[in-house]
Protein backbone atom coordinates (compact mmCIF):
# COMPACT_ATOMS: atom_id res chain seq x y z
CA UNK A 1 0.00 0.00 0.00
CA UNK A 2 1.25 3.54 -1.03
CA UNK A 3 2.18 6.37 1.18
CA UNK A 4 0.63 9.46 1.03
CA UNK A 5 1.60 12.27 -1.29
CA UNK A 6 1.98 14.84 1.63
CA UNK A 7 4.94 12.41 3.43
CA UNK A 8 6.75 11.02 -0.10
CA UNK A 9 7.24 14.83 -1.02
CA UNK A 10 8.31 15.93 2.34
CA UNK A 11 11.12 12.77 2.57
CA UNK A 12 12.26 13.90 -1.15
CA UNK A 13 13.16 17.30 -0.05
CA UNK A 14 15.05 16.26 2.99
CA UNK A 15 16.55 13.30 1.02
CA UNK A 16 18.02 16.44 -1.33
CA UNK A 17 19.15 18.65 1.55
CA UNK A 18 20.55 15.52 3.76
CA UNK A 19 23.12 14.56 0.40
CA UNK A 20 23.75 18.08 0.65
CA UNK A 21 24.91 18.32 3.96
CA UNK A 22 26.46 15.02 3.78
CA UNK A 23 28.75 16.66 0.53
CA UNK A 24 29.02 20.19 2.25
CA UNK A 25 30.63 18.18 5.53
CA UNK A 26 33.07 15.69 3.37
CA UNK A 27 34.49 18.71 1.14
CA UNK A 28 34.69 20.63 4.52
CA UNK A 29 36.18 17.97 6.13
CA UNK A 30 39.02 17.99 3.64
CA UNK A 31 40.03 21.35 4.58
CA UNK A 32 39.38 21.54 8.21
CA UNK A 33 41.88 24.67 9.31
CA UNK A 34 44.01 22.84 12.20
CA UNK A 35 47.34 24.61 13.33
CA UNK A 36 49.56 22.00 13.71
CA UNK A 37 49.58 20.59 9.81
CA UNK A 38 49.39 21.76 6.65
CA UNK A 39 46.69 21.35 4.27
CA UNK A 40 46.99 18.40 2.80
CA UNK A 41 48.24 16.53 5.94
CA UNK A 42 45.23 17.77 8.00
CA UNK A 43 43.10 16.24 4.14
CA UNK A 44 44.83 13.00 4.66
CA UNK A 45 44.07 13.20 8.75
CA UNK A 46 40.85 13.33 8.06
CA UNK A 47 40.39 10.70 5.38
CA UNK A 48 42.36 8.34 7.56
CA UNK A 49 39.69 9.20 10.45
CA UNK A 50 36.65 8.70 8.13
CA UNK A 51 37.57 5.06 7.53
CA UNK A 52 38.62 4.41 11.03
CA UNK A 53 35.63 5.37 12.23
CA UNK A 54 33.39 3.49 9.63
CA UNK A 55 35.57 0.26 10.46
CA UNK A 56 34.71 1.14 13.72
CA UNK A 57 31.35 1.20 13.49
CA UNK A 58 31.25 -1.58 11.61
CA UNK A 59 32.85 -3.57 14.53
CA UNK A 60 30.08 -2.26 16.21
CA UNK A 61 27.40 -3.06 14.54
CA UNK A 62 28.36 -6.61 14.29
CA UNK A 63 29.14 -7.06 18.17
CA UNK A 64 25.33 -5.53 18.61
CA UNK A 65 23.93 -8.42 16.80
CA UNK A 66 25.48 -10.75 20.00
CA UNK A 67 23.79 -8.65 22.54
CA UNK A 68 20.58 -8.77 21.10
CA UNK A 69 19.10 -11.87 23.66
CA UNK A 70 20.40 -9.39 26.38
CA UNK A 71 17.54 -8.09 28.53
CA UNK A 72 16.71 -4.63 27.26
CA UNK A 73 16.23 -3.10 30.97
CA UNK A 74 19.61 -4.20 31.68
CA UNK A 75 20.99 -3.02 28.55
CA UNK A 76 19.43 0.61 29.31
CA UNK A 77 21.36 0.73 32.70
CA UNK A 78 24.64 -0.06 31.13
CA UNK A 79 23.78 2.51 28.14
CA UNK A 80 23.41 5.41 31.28
CA UNK A 81 26.16 3.86 33.87
CA UNK A 82 28.63 3.12 30.44
CA UNK A 83 27.98 7.03 29.16
CA UNK A 84 28.16 8.50 32.78
CA UNK A 85 31.18 7.02 33.57
CA UNK A 86 33.04 8.10 30.32
CA UNK A 87 31.66 11.84 30.90
CA UNK A 88 32.27 11.97 34.60
CA UNK A 89 35.84 11.31 33.63
CA UNK A 90 36.37 13.21 30.97
CA UNK A 91 34.81 16.24 32.97
CA UNK A 92 37.02 15.58 35.94
CA UNK A 93 40.25 15.06 33.75
CA UNK A 94 39.74 17.83 31.66
CA UNK A 95 38.53 20.45 34.33
CA UNK A 96 37.66 22.81 31.51
CA UNK A 97 37.00 26.20 32.34
CA UNK A 98 33.33 27.90 32.18
CA UNK A 99 33.12 30.92 29.89
CA UNK A 100 30.52 32.78 27.96
CA UNK A 101 26.55 31.76 28.66
CA UNK A 102 28.22 28.80 30.52
CA UNK A 103 29.64 30.96 33.19
CA UNK A 104 26.72 33.32 33.09
CA UNK A 105 24.25 30.05 33.93
CA UNK A 106 26.58 29.37 36.47
CA UNK A 107 26.76 32.93 38.22
CA UNK A 108 22.50 32.55 37.84
CA UNK A 109 22.66 29.26 39.93
CA UNK A 110 24.27 30.16 42.47
CA UNK A 111 22.58 34.01 43.12
CA UNK A 112 19.06 31.75 43.28
CA UNK A 113 20.89 29.29 45.71
CA UNK A 114 21.81 32.40 47.77
CA UNK A 115 17.96 33.58 47.24
CA UNK A 116 19.65 36.78 45.74
CA UNK A 117 17.62 38.23 43.16
CA UNK A 118 19.54 41.04 41.99
CA UNK A 119 19.74 39.58 39.01
CA UNK A 120 16.51 40.83 37.94
CA UNK A 121 17.96 44.47 37.17
CA UNK A 122 20.26 43.02 34.91
CA UNK A 123 19.55 44.14 31.05
CA UNK A 124 20.18 40.35 30.21
CA UNK A 125 17.90 38.41 32.36
CA UNK A 126 15.15 41.00 31.66
CA UNK A 127 15.05 40.38 28.26
CA UNK A 128 16.35 36.42 27.65
CA UNK A 129 13.94 36.48 31.02
CA UNK A 130 13.26 32.36 29.36
CA UNK A 131 17.33 31.47 30.15
CA UNK A 132 16.34 31.38 33.89
CA UNK A 133 14.22 27.75 33.92
CA UNK A 134 17.31 25.89 34.06
CA UNK A 135 19.43 27.73 36.68
CA UNK A 136 16.53 27.62 38.82
CA UNK A 137 16.21 23.57 38.39
CA UNK A 138 19.81 23.18 39.52
CA UNK A 139 19.88 26.31 42.06
CA UNK A 140 19.01 23.27 45.12
CA UNK A 141 22.23 21.58 44.09
CA UNK A 142 24.35 24.76 44.38
CA UNK A 143 22.70 25.56 47.83
CA UNK A 144 25.20 22.78 49.44
CA UNK A 145 28.43 23.29 46.54
CA UNK A 146 28.22 26.53 46.08
CA UNK A 147 30.99 28.06 44.00
CA UNK A 148 31.84 24.64 42.75
CA UNK A 149 30.87 23.87 39.40
CA UNK A 150 31.81 20.20 39.15
CA UNK A 151 29.05 19.02 41.26
CA UNK A 152 26.54 20.64 38.63
CA UNK A 153 28.42 19.35 35.74
CA UNK A 154 28.12 15.61 37.34
CA UNK A 155 24.11 16.12 37.78
CA UNK A 156 24.15 17.47 34.07
CA UNK A 157 25.92 14.34 32.82
CA UNK A 158 23.21 12.53 34.67
CA UNK A 159 20.68 14.47 32.26
CA UNK A 160 22.62 13.59 29.55
CA UNK A 161 23.26 10.08 30.10
CA UNK A 162 19.70 9.56 30.57
CA UNK A 163 18.95 11.21 27.92
CA UNK A 164 20.65 8.61 25.40
CA UNK A 165 18.39 5.48 27.50
CA UNK A 166 15.60 7.50 25.99
CA UNK A 167 17.42 7.45 22.84
CA UNK A 168 18.02 3.65 23.47
CA UNK A 169 13.96 3.05 24.30
CA UNK A 170 13.11 5.02 20.94
CA UNK A 171 14.86 2.83 18.59
CA UNK A 172 14.20 -0.24 20.01
CA UNK A 173 10.59 0.45 20.08
CA UNK A 174 10.45 1.50 16.68
CA UNK A 175 13.35 -0.90 15.15
CA UNK A 176 15.22 -3.74 17.00
CA UNK A 177 17.34 -3.73 19.66
CA UNK A 178 20.29 -4.47 18.01
CA UNK A 179 19.68 -1.32 15.80
CA UNK A 180 18.88 0.41 19.55
CA UNK A 181 22.19 -0.74 21.15
CA UNK A 182 24.09 0.69 18.08
CA UNK A 183 22.10 4.08 18.24
CA UNK A 184 22.84 4.20 21.91
CA UNK A 185 26.78 4.13 21.39
CA UNK A 186 26.72 6.19 18.61
CA UNK A 187 25.43 8.80 21.05
CA UNK A 188 27.44 8.21 23.44
CA UNK A 189 30.72 8.22 21.45
CA UNK A 190 29.50 11.45 19.42
CA UNK A 191 32.31 13.77 19.82
CA UNK A 192 30.29 16.79 19.85
CA UNK A 193 28.09 15.07 22.53
CA UNK A 194 31.65 14.30 24.56
CA UNK A 195 33.03 17.96 24.44
CA UNK A 196 29.44 19.47 25.53
CA UNK A 197 29.82 17.14 28.95
CA UNK A 198 32.11 19.34 29.96
CA UNK A 199 30.73 22.98 30.04
CA UNK A 200 27.69 24.05 32.27
CA UNK A 201 24.74 24.15 29.39
CA UNK A 202 21.39 23.91 29.32
CA UNK A 203 20.87 21.87 26.34
CA UNK A 204 21.43 18.69 28.15
CA UNK A 205 18.34 18.68 30.58
CA UNK A 206 16.54 20.04 26.85
CA UNK A 207 17.53 17.03 25.34
CA UNK A 208 16.41 14.78 28.33
CA UNK A 209 13.02 16.15 28.37
CA UNK A 210 12.70 16.53 24.22
CA UNK A 211 13.63 12.89 24.14
CA UNK A 212 11.35 11.75 26.59
CA UNK A 213 8.57 13.20 25.34
CA UNK A 214 9.16 11.74 21.86
CA UNK A 215 9.32 8.42 23.75
CA UNK A 216 6.14 8.71 25.06
CA UNK A 217 4.70 10.48 21.98
CA UNK A 218 5.84 6.67 20.17
CA UNK A 219 4.60 4.23 22.99
CA UNK A 220 0.95 6.01 23.03
CA UNK A 221 0.53 3.76 19.84
CA UNK A 222 -0.65 0.97 22.51
CA UNK A 223 -4.34 2.35 22.10
CA UNK A 224 -5.28 1.16 25.78
CA UNK A 225 -2.90 4.26 27.50
CA UNK A 226 -2.63 6.52 24.24
CA UNK A 227 -3.79 9.85 25.87
CA UNK A 228 -2.41 8.91 29.32
CA UNK A 229 0.94 8.83 27.44
CA UNK A 230 -0.10 11.81 25.38
CA UNK A 231 -0.90 13.78 28.44
CA UNK A 232 3.16 12.85 29.82
CA UNK A 233 4.66 13.64 26.45
CA UNK A 234 2.73 17.26 26.62
CA UNK A 235 4.54 17.41 30.17
CA UNK A 236 7.94 16.19 28.93
CA UNK A 237 7.55 19.02 25.73
CA UNK A 238 6.88 21.79 28.57
CA UNK A 239 9.89 20.88 30.58
CA UNK A 240 12.54 20.98 27.65
CA UNK A 241 10.98 24.30 26.60
CA UNK A 242 11.40 25.64 30.13
CA UNK A 243 15.22 24.45 29.82
CA UNK A 244 15.89 25.91 26.19
CA UNK A 245 13.31 27.30 23.66
CA UNK A 246 13.34 24.48 21.55
CA UNK A 247 10.94 21.93 22.32
CA UNK A 248 7.93 23.69 19.88
CA UNK A 249 9.80 23.08 17.25
CA UNK A 250 9.69 19.83 17.95
CA UNK A 251 6.15 20.06 18.82
CA UNK A 252 5.33 21.64 15.63
CA UNK A 253 7.49 18.31 13.54
CA UNK A 254 4.72 16.04 15.85
CA UNK A 255 1.83 18.25 14.24
CA UNK A 256 3.10 18.10 10.62
CA UNK A 257 4.04 14.24 10.94
CA UNK A 258 0.49 13.39 12.04
CA UNK A 259 -1.99 15.84 9.87
CA UNK A 260 0.27 13.84 7.02
CA UNK A 261 -1.94 10.95 7.66
CA UNK A 262 -5.14 12.98 7.29
CA UNK A 263 -5.21 11.77 3.14
CA UNK A 264 -5.34 8.30 4.03
CA UNK A 265 -7.86 7.90 6.64
CA UNK A 266 -11.35 9.28 7.36
CA UNK A 267 -11.00 12.86 8.78
CA UNK A 268 -13.79 12.02 11.15
CA UNK A 269 -11.80 9.31 12.33
CA UNK A 270 -8.56 11.34 12.15
CA UNK A 271 -10.17 13.51 14.61
CA UNK A 272 -11.11 11.17 17.19
CA UNK A 273 -7.78 9.69 17.01
CA UNK A 274 -4.75 11.17 16.08
CA UNK A 275 -5.98 14.80 15.92
CA UNK A 276 -7.10 14.95 19.51
CA UNK A 277 -4.17 12.97 21.16
CA UNK A 278 -2.26 15.90 19.51
CA UNK A 279 -4.86 18.22 21.28
CA UNK A 280 -3.66 16.38 24.69
CA UNK A 281 -0.18 16.89 23.76
CA UNK A 282 -0.23 20.39 22.80
CA UNK A 283 -2.83 21.07 25.47
CA UNK A 284 -1.01 19.42 28.38
CA UNK A 285 2.12 21.29 26.54
CA UNK A 286 0.86 24.79 27.48
CA UNK A 287 -0.94 24.27 30.76
CA UNK A 288 1.86 22.63 32.31
CA UNK A 289 4.65 25.68 30.97
CA UNK A 290 2.08 28.10 31.57
CA UNK A 291 2.18 26.74 35.06
CA UNK A 292 6.01 26.42 35.24
CA UNK A 293 6.14 29.81 34.05
CA UNK A 294 3.84 31.14 36.68
CA UNK A 295 6.23 29.22 39.60
CA UNK A 296 8.75 31.43 38.70
CA UNK A 297 6.74 34.52 38.65
CA UNK A 298 5.03 33.80 42.12
CA UNK A 299 8.24 32.99 43.42
CA UNK A 300 10.26 35.57 43.13
CA UNK A 301 13.16 33.91 40.94
CA UNK A 302 11.94 35.95 37.09
CA UNK A 303 8.86 38.19 37.37
CA UNK A 304 8.92 38.21 33.65
CA UNK A 305 8.25 34.37 33.55
CA UNK A 306 10.05 32.70 30.13
CA UNK A 307 9.27 34.67 28.05
CA UNK A 308 11.52 35.99 25.02
CA UNK A 309 11.42 39.59 25.13
CA UNK A 310 13.57 40.64 22.03
CA UNK A 311 12.70 37.61 19.42
CA UNK A 312 13.46 39.90 16.50
CA UNK A 313 17.14 40.12 17.90
CA UNK A 314 17.94 36.22 17.09
CA UNK A 315 16.63 36.85 13.28
CA UNK A 316 18.49 40.58 12.49
CA UNK A 317 21.96 38.95 13.70
CA UNK A 318 20.86 35.48 11.61
CA UNK A 319 20.74 37.60 8.40
CA UNK A 320 24.00 39.45 9.00
CA UNK A 321 26.00 38.98 5.77
CA UNK A 322 29.27 40.12 7.32
CA UNK A 323 29.33 38.30 10.63
CA UNK A 324 27.71 35.51 8.99
CA UNK A 325 24.63 34.90 11.40
CA UNK A 326 27.05 34.15 13.80
CA UNK A 327 27.29 36.76 17.27
CA UNK A 328 28.78 40.01 16.04
CA UNK A 329 29.58 42.72 19.01
CA UNK A 330 28.25 45.47 16.48
CA UNK A 331 25.01 44.31 16.51
CA UNK A 332 24.64 43.18 19.77
CA UNK A 333 25.70 47.26 20.98
CA UNK A 334 23.45 48.49 18.10
CA UNK A 335 20.38 46.50 19.42
CA UNK A 336 21.01 45.49 22.85
CA UNK A 337 21.63 48.40 24.44
CA UNK A 338 20.04 49.00 27.58
CA UNK A 339 18.82 52.78 26.94
CA UNK A 340 16.21 51.53 24.55
CA UNK A 341 13.12 51.39 24.72
CA UNK A 342 11.37 47.89 23.58
CA UNK A 343 9.64 50.16 21.08
CA UNK A 344 12.84 51.77 19.58
CA UNK A 345 14.47 48.38 20.20
CA UNK A 346 12.21 46.31 17.62
CA UNK A 347 12.42 49.08 15.64
CA UNK A 348 15.32 48.82 14.61
CA UNK A 349 15.58 45.22 14.48
CA UNK A 350 12.89 45.28 11.92
CA UNK A 351 15.15 47.75 9.93
CA UNK A 352 18.33 45.78 9.93
CA UNK A 353 16.17 42.63 8.94
CA UNK A 354 14.59 44.66 5.77
CA UNK A 355 17.70 45.91 4.76
CA UNK A 356 19.58 42.27 5.34
CA UNK A 357 17.15 40.62 3.31
CA UNK A 358 16.89 43.07 0.38
CA UNK A 359 20.25 42.52 -0.46
CA UNK A 360 19.75 40.40 -3.31
CA UNK A 361 18.93 36.26 -3.81
CA UNK A 362 22.27 35.52 -4.95
CA UNK A 363 24.15 37.16 -1.31
CA UNK A 364 21.11 35.85 0.25
CA UNK A 365 21.96 32.08 -1.21
CA UNK A 366 25.62 32.58 -0.41
CA UNK A 367 24.97 33.78 3.14
CA UNK A 368 22.67 30.61 3.72
CA UNK A 369 25.13 28.61 2.41
CA UNK A 370 28.11 29.88 4.40
CA UNK A 371 25.63 29.11 7.44
CA UNK A 372 24.96 25.67 6.64
CA UNK A 373 29.18 25.24 6.69
CA UNK A 374 29.24 26.93 10.46
CA UNK A 375 26.30 25.24 12.21
CA UNK A 376 26.21 21.63 10.48
CA UNK A 377 29.68 20.63 9.86
CA UNK A 378 31.52 22.89 12.35
CA UNK A 379 33.21 24.52 9.88
CA UNK A 380 35.95 27.17 12.05
CA UNK A 381 34.55 25.93 15.10
CA UNK A 382 36.40 24.62 18.64
CA UNK A 383 34.88 22.37 20.25
CA UNK A 384 32.69 23.23 23.02
CA UNK A 385 35.76 21.64 25.90
CA UNK A 386 38.42 23.65 24.62
CA UNK A 387 37.05 27.02 23.79
CA UNK A 388 38.19 27.59 27.92
CA UNK A 389 41.82 27.02 26.72
CA UNK A 390 44.48 29.00 25.39
CA UNK A 391 45.54 26.92 22.24
CA UNK A 392 48.89 26.79 23.93
CA UNK A 393 47.97 25.05 27.26
CA UNK A 394 48.41 22.12 28.36
CA UNK A 395 46.68 19.54 30.57
CA UNK A 396 48.19 17.46 33.12
CA UNK A 397 46.97 14.03 33.92
CA UNK A 398 49.32 12.58 36.12
CA UNK A 399 52.38 12.36 34.52
CA UNK A 400 51.19 12.55 31.31
CA UNK A 401 50.39 15.82 29.31
CA UNK A 402 47.77 16.74 26.88
CA UNK A 403 48.31 19.51 24.47
CA UNK A 404 44.80 21.26 24.10
CA UNK A 405 45.86 21.79 20.29
CA UNK A 406 45.85 18.03 20.08
CA UNK A 407 42.41 17.28 21.56
CA UNK A 408 41.05 20.26 19.59
CA UNK A 409 42.34 18.39 16.26
CA UNK A 410 41.65 14.79 17.44
CA UNK A 411 37.77 16.47 18.50
CA UNK A 412 37.54 17.92 14.99
CA UNK A 413 38.69 15.85 12.68
CA UNK A 414 36.49 12.60 14.44
CA UNK A 415 33.31 15.30 14.40
CA UNK A 416 33.73 16.04 11.10
CA UNK A 417 33.86 12.32 10.00
CA UNK A 418 31.01 11.61 12.32
CA UNK A 419 28.84 14.36 10.44
CA UNK A 420 29.36 13.29 6.68
CA UNK A 421 28.53 9.10 7.97
CA UNK A 422 25.61 10.54 9.72
CA UNK A 423 24.32 12.81 6.88
CA UNK A 424 24.66 10.23 4.24
CA UNK A 425 22.78 7.09 6.62
CA UNK A 426 19.73 9.88 7.10
CA UNK A 427 19.97 10.63 3.08
CA UNK A 428 20.35 6.23 2.30
CA UNK A 429 17.56 5.92 4.58
CA UNK A 430 14.64 8.74 3.20
CA UNK A 431 16.09 7.24 -0.33
CA UNK A 432 15.18 3.79 0.93
CA UNK A 433 11.57 4.94 2.06
CA UNK A 434 10.96 6.70 -0.77
CA UNK A 435 12.09 3.57 -2.98
CA UNK A 436 9.80 1.40 -0.65
CA UNK A 437 7.07 3.47 -0.88
CA UNK A 438 6.58 3.05 2.74
CA UNK A 439 7.05 6.25 5.17
CA UNK A 440 6.42 4.91 9.11
CA UNK A 441 5.45 7.67 11.49
CA UNK A 442 8.64 6.51 13.68
CA UNK A 443 10.79 7.83 10.15
CA UNK A 444 8.95 10.61 9.73
CA UNK A 445 8.67 12.41 13.18
CA UNK A 446 12.36 12.83 13.77
CA UNK A 447 13.56 13.77 10.38
CA UNK A 448 10.76 16.41 10.21
CA UNK A 449 12.07 17.60 13.45
CA UNK A 450 15.31 17.41 12.26
CA UNK A 451 14.17 19.26 9.48
CA UNK A 452 12.05 22.03 10.73
CA UNK A 453 15.54 22.89 12.94
CA UNK A 454 17.02 23.43 9.65
CA UNK A 455 14.44 25.21 8.31
CA UNK A 456 14.75 28.18 11.88
CA UNK A 457 18.33 28.32 11.62
CA UNK A 458 18.66 29.32 8.36
CA UNK A 459 17.07 32.29 9.56
CA UNK A 460 17.99 32.97 13.15
CA UNK A 461 21.84 33.21 14.32
CA UNK A 462 23.95 30.22 14.28
CA UNK A 463 26.38 28.72 16.45
CA UNK A 464 27.81 24.66 15.77
CA UNK A 465 26.71 23.84 19.50
CA UNK A 466 23.07 24.51 18.59
CA UNK A 467 22.78 21.01 16.43
CA UNK A 468 22.89 19.27 19.69
CA UNK A 469 19.20 18.14 19.59
CA UNK A 470 18.70 18.09 15.93
CA UNK A 471 21.42 16.01 15.32
CA UNK A 472 20.00 13.64 17.78
CA UNK A 473 16.86 13.28 16.02
CA UNK A 474 18.70 13.03 12.69
CA UNK A 475 20.57 10.12 14.50
CA UNK A 476 17.33 8.21 14.97
CA UNK A 477 16.17 8.94 11.35
CA UNK A 478 19.32 7.61 10.33
CA UNK A 479 19.13 4.02 11.83
CA UNK A 480 16.24 3.21 9.16
CA UNK A 481 18.95 3.05 6.80
CA UNK A 482 19.94 -0.29 8.85
CA UNK A 483 17.21 -2.07 9.56
CA UNK A 484 13.32 -1.18 8.36
CA UNK A 485 9.99 -1.51 10.58
CA UNK A 486 9.06 -4.58 10.89
CA UNK A 487 5.68 -2.83 10.74
CA UNK A 488 5.25 -1.55 7.17
CA UNK A 489 2.25 1.13 7.75
CA UNK A 490 1.41 4.01 5.93
CA UNK A 491 2.64 6.69 7.96
CA UNK A 492 1.97 4.95 11.18
CA UNK A 493 1.12 7.62 13.77
CA UNK A 494 -0.42 7.25 17.48
CA UNK A 495 -3.07 5.00 16.80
Amino acid sequence: MKSNRAARVLVAFSTLILAYLALLSFWEGLFLKLNTSSQLRVSLYFLAMLALIAGFLFLIWQACKRLERVNPKLVAAAVFLVSYLLRSCFVLVLDAPQYSDFLLFYWLTNMIARGDHSYISQHYTSVWAYQLGFPALFSPIAMFFENNTTPLLLVNIAFQSGATVFLYLICNKLLDRRTAMFAAILCILWPASLSLSSVYTNQHSALFFALGAMYFVVSSREKKRAFILCGIAGVFFAASQAMRPEAFILLLALAVALISAIELINLKFWLKTHGLQLFTVVFCYFLCFQSISGTLKISGIQPYGLVNNFPLYKFAVGLNHESHGIYNSADSGYLFDDTLSPEVRNARASELIRERLAKGSVKLAELLHTKNKLMWTGKAHLPSAFAGFEREAVSQIGPFELHISTLVSAFSLSDSAYNVLLFTAAAFACFMCLRRRNIDFGFLFPLLGFMAFFVVFLLIEVQARYRYLPMTLLLIAAMYALKKPEEKLNVNPPA
